[in-house]
Order: structure tokens, then sequence, then C-alpha cells
């Protein structure tokens, strides 16, 4: 089963073309490359029929060649996040249980040793095996992919994933975002996220259209060098994306170079109805989508675009084609509830987790632990995590309501919203950065911020405290990082 990804792609004539540095990979290349990485693996050294493969790349062009490599080869796919801490590593290959380690740089594993080092057309290549050795797992019969959680908590899951869940999704997606063959996608952002994996790189190529691929560091600058210089006609972002091109650098660079570029989608976490507004007024003639989905969808679950979307820029979407999407309103009267999901791109478990997948996948429902609502036209609107909402003098609090709400100021860059317990009481605490061109006086940010949350919240909503900070932490795909364990630490 888990050579059927690479089958799909290699034996699809017409699949999109890989772009990357300047060099751009057609099929029969990509094919010829992948054949001879997959080479060595099999030469003796490892058999990864029916392993899980953890797959740690600084370049994005090395993961995806290995990700096919690995799949050629009956392998299970695990992707890691080149920067996770090696500690963190230990954990994730030890609690999953893996064999091989596929890099393209050094790893120090405790328990771990190289059992290959060698270069490949001109790339370094790095082979990991355990010295112990695991078990081969039932459980991995059937699964393409092991997608981690993107941690917003610090623990991330495992989450098994077939084709069918990912075929299913990726079908559903093209009867939304529809590229041609003559488009070129851009993906700047993390590859081993399941939404750049799976909506966007596997989509894009399945869908014939080519796929620019580069490890800049996202900025102002490096973003619009990209769009202008690849004559990239659609742009898979994340909200933070949507605010570089919202600068006013950007709009007055890169204004007159961006002929190509007809949509934008983004993804990956909260968007601010203020940035989707802003992109508006600023960029008339791209199209831009906002979506709403989660790993354990495979990952897409909802999409709106267009002037619906400028009208209703808090919305998420409409639920696609084959998914189904219930509000769980059992615990209170409101139409408010748990967003539940049904369809076949529903994951198929938690990796050696079965406690955790039969409270979260009941009956083949997933239920998400994000709390929305459908208006009167079933378009699915989110308030928040269900992890994150609080009880503060006896209401609930989500805490990206009144995020969402700060946004709103000019100077504001990020914000984090979240209780504490401080002298016996909880208290909320509000954290901002403020944007590189902004300089306020702080007892103004101040006074703004809380004019604002007094003139669009409830009383109990308004937060306690303000602190400026530095920055904000987040996690690999953008998304801000909430451990709840220590914002009760007085």
């Amino acid at each position: 089963m888990s050579k059927e990804l690479y089958n799909k792609f290699i034996l699809t004539k017409e699949a999109g073309n890989i772009i990357y540095d300047g060099i751009e990979f057609g099929r029969d290349e990509i094919d010829r490359r992948i054949l001879e990485i997959s080479k060595i693996l099999t030469a003796d050294i490892v058999n990864l029929s029916q392993e899980a493969v953890a797959i740690s790349c600084n370049k994005k062009i090395n993961f995806f060649f290995l990700f096919l490599v690995v799949n050629c080869c009956d392998g299970v796919v695990m992707p890691v996040y080149a920067r996770t801490p090696e500690n963190k590593l230990q954990h994730i290959c030890e609690r999953y249980d893996i064999n091989y380690m596929v890099s393209d740089h050094e790893i120090n594993l405790v328990g771990y040793s190289l059992i290959y080092h060698g270069s490949v057309f001109s790339e370094e290549y790095f082979i990991y095996e355990c010295n112990k050795s695991f078990p081969k797992h039932e459980e991995l019969k059937g699964i393409e992919l092991l997608m981690l959680s993107s941690g917003t908590t610090g623990v991330s899951k495992a989450i098994s994933l077939s084709l069918d869940n990912i075929l299913s999704n990726t079908r559903s997606i093209q009867k939304y975002i529809i590229p041609t063959r003559e488009d070129r996608c851009l993906i700047i952002k993390e590859i081993t996220h399941s939404s750049s994996l799976i909506s966007e790189l596997i989509n894009s190529l399945l869908s014939k259209n080519s796929v620019l691929l580069s490890d800049l560091i996202p900025t102002v600058s490096s973003l619009g060098y990209l769009i202008s210089t690849y004559g990239v006609t659609i742009l898979y972002a994340i909200p933070d994306f949507l605010l570089f091109m919202n600068s006013i650098k950007f709009i007055n660079n890169y204004r007159q170079l961006l002929g190509k570029l007809r949509l934008v989608q983004v993804v990956g976490a909260f968007c601010p109805p203020n940035y989707i507004t802003d992109f508006h007024k600023n960029w008339p003639k791209i199209d831009l989508f906002n979506g709403y989905g989660l790993t354990e969808a495979s990952p897409r679950v909802a999409v709106l675009g267009g002037e619906e979307l400028y009208a209703n820029p808090r919305c998420v979407g409409y639920p696609i084609s084959g998914v189904g999407v219930h509000i769980d309103t059992s615990s209170n009267n409101t139409q408010e509830g748990e967003i539940c999901v049904t369809g076949p791109n529903i994951m198929v478990e938690y990796y050696l987790n079965e406690e955790l997948t039969s409270k979260i996948k009941i009956g083949g429902m997933l239920r998400t632990g994000d709390i929305g609502y459908f208006d009167d036209k079933n378009r699915l609107y989110i308030l928040g995590r269900k992890d994150n909402r609080y009880i503060k003098s006896g209401k609930n609090i989500f805490p990206e309501e009144i995020e969402s709400v700060v946004r709103k100021l000019p100077f504001i860059s990020e914000v984090i919203v979240y209780p504490k317990i401080e002298s016996g009481r909880l208290i909320s605490i509000l954290e901002y950065t403020i944007c590189n061109d902004e300089e306020k006086d702080l007892n103004q940010e101040a006074s703004e911020i809380i004019k604002l949350c007094k003139d669009n919240l409830e009383d109990y909503k308004i937060p306690d405290q303000y602190r400026k900070v530095k920055n904000i932490p987040h996690t690999s795909t953008g998304k801000v990082k909430r451990d709840r364990n220590n914002y009760y630490n007085e």
C-alpha cells in the first residue's frame, strides 16, 4: 500500500514539475533521482517495508525526494520539522518506535547509529538506525503518512493517514481551488505540515501544475522576489504572509511586479478579519481564499473565497464536498458547540494511542476540539479551541475572540491572551508585539488597546493586564504556542 503515492505521482504522465533554486525538475528527472537514491537505501543497508521512517531535512527539495523515496521503498513517512530540538526528537523516535531516520544533516540521538553517509546528486544524505530495533506494528498496514501534530501545547501526537484519506481530500479541494497546467504554485511555508504536504504539494502535482519550493526565510523582500522572479500564480500562505503583502514596503516595491499572481490561500492558523479586508483593498485583482482544517481531517474541512469572504471575513467557509460537519450543542442551549467532522478524510487513528483515539474518533466522527457555529447560510465560523477556553467570573472566555479584536490596531503585530492565577484570583493577561515601523508611547499603546476592548467586548472579557513583549512563541506552522501548564503558574 505504501508505494501508492509514488505510483500515483510517477505514473501520472502529465504530473507537475518541481522548481527549486532556479532548476526545474520534470517527471522523468524526478523519477531518475528517486530510483537512484532508492538503490542506496535498498542495497543491503535497510529494509524500509512497513517501517515508520522519520524524515528531517533542512532543504525542502531534499525532503521532497526522500518523501517519495521512502514511499517507493514501501515505508511509512513521518515528516519531522528540521529544527525540532534533539531532546524532543529523541522523545518522538522512542515514543513511536522509529527504527530509521533519514536526513540531509547530522543528527545526534542516544541509541541511534549512523549507517550511511554519502552524496547523491551533490546532496548529502544521512541514514540512522535504532540500535535495539523496535518491533514492526500491525497498525502501520495501509498507512501512508504519520503526521505529527503541530504541538501548540508542546506534545506531538502521531496521526495515521491512509491513501483514501489523502486522495479523498485532494479530490475535494480541487473542486474549489482549481489550478491549471500553466499555474505555478509557491510553497514557502514549512513543508512537513499536513496542509503544505497534502493540500498544496501533493494536490498541486496531481493537478498537473508546477510547484516552486523555497528555503528562503519568509520576509517582505523574499516573498516579493519569489513571486515576481518565478511568475508565481498561486500562493499558499499562513495569515502572517498577508501582513507582509499589506505592508507599505511590499505594496510600493512589488505592486507592478505581481501581474501573474491570481490566487492566495491562507490556512494553518486563525486569520484576523482585518488581514482579509486590508488585502482586498490593497490587491483587488487577486482572489483570496480562507480555509479551515486539521491534520486529523487530512486536512481540509471548509473553504471560502472571493466576494463572499470579503463580506464575511470571520467566516472559514462551507464544508467541502464529501465532508460532513456537525455542531455538537448538547452541552449548552446555544447554536455554538464543538465542531464534529465525518467523511472519508477522517484519520485512521492516533498511532499507538488507542485511548486518545477512542476519545476523539467516535463512530467514524471526529471531535475536533474547536468551538464554532453555522450561520443561516450554512457557513462555518470558529470561536476558538475548546482547550484554550477558560472560565472567568462564571463565563466562558475564548482568547481568540479577544486577540482578533486587538489585531485591528495598526501598530499591533502579534497578540496572545491567556489566564493566570495571581494572589489566588484568576486574571486575563494580554501580551502583544508591535510592527517594526510603529513607534508609540507605551501608555498610548495601552490606552488604545483598552479603549478598543471596551468598545468591542463584554466587560468580563476585557483583559486585566497588558504586557508589551519582544516576541510571542509560534509553532513551525505559524500557530501561536499555548502552554496551559505554564499559564496557571503563579
